[in-house]
């Protein structure tokens, strides 16, 4: 049985055999497989897709980690507070799904990044004690960022005023947020 990595191989080095080119990267360059093999950078991203993809992510981190601090805090005081994470920030992420729908070629990404995957994993694997000390940090510094990214979007004279409104009516919910994270 053939690997597919022995199809793709057999198909650049036909691709480098075109007649009429000077060598085979140039023919690999035009041919179709030269997406699969060096796919073409993704043009840049708007400011306001960026804003929103950003947000989005934030948001779907911090609710995770609400959802963990739910089921792991040790007292009371970290469920209630893992529990107004997750409504807050869903809430959050329905407001910001409607302000971005004033631009259909906004699309909302909320992918978590490779640091917050990772901080996830870290509450995941916390028990006890060191759960809530970690849960502790790592939304003070999450929070702390939305906040600043919120802050920076309605205070800035450009992008939609759709989205300017959305983060300034979403800024208060973070700050109170934060503050009770720092307060654990």
């Amino acid at each position: 049985m053939k690997s597919p990595f022995a199809a793709v191989a057999a198909l650049v080095l036909v691709a480098g055999c075109t007649p009429g080119t000077e060598n085979a990267t140039e023919a690999a360059n035009d041919s179709p497989i030269a997406n699969i093999i060096a796919p073409r950078p993704e043009p840049s991203k708007s400011p306001d897709q960026t804003f929103v993809d950003s947000v989005a992510s934030l948001n779907a981190y911090i609710a995770g980690a609400g959802s963990l601090a739910e089921q792991k805090g040790t007292s009371a005081r970290v469920k209630a507070f893992g529990k107004k994470l997750m409504l807050d920030r869903t809430q959050s992420t329905m407001k910001l799904k409607l302000a971005a729908a004033t631009q259909p070629d906004l699309l909302i990404d909320a992918s978590l990044d490779d640091e917050q995957n990772d901080n996830i994993a870290t509450l995941q694997k916390a028990n006890g004690a060191a759960f809530d000390t970690a849960l502790k940090a790592q939304m003070v510094v999450a929070l702390t960022k939305l906040e600043a990214l919120l802050k920076e979007r309605y205070l800035a004279n450009e992008g939609d005023p759709e989205l300017k409104s959305f983060a300034s009516y979403g800024a208060p919910p973070v700050r109170a947020n934060l503050a009770a994270a720092k307060a654990l």
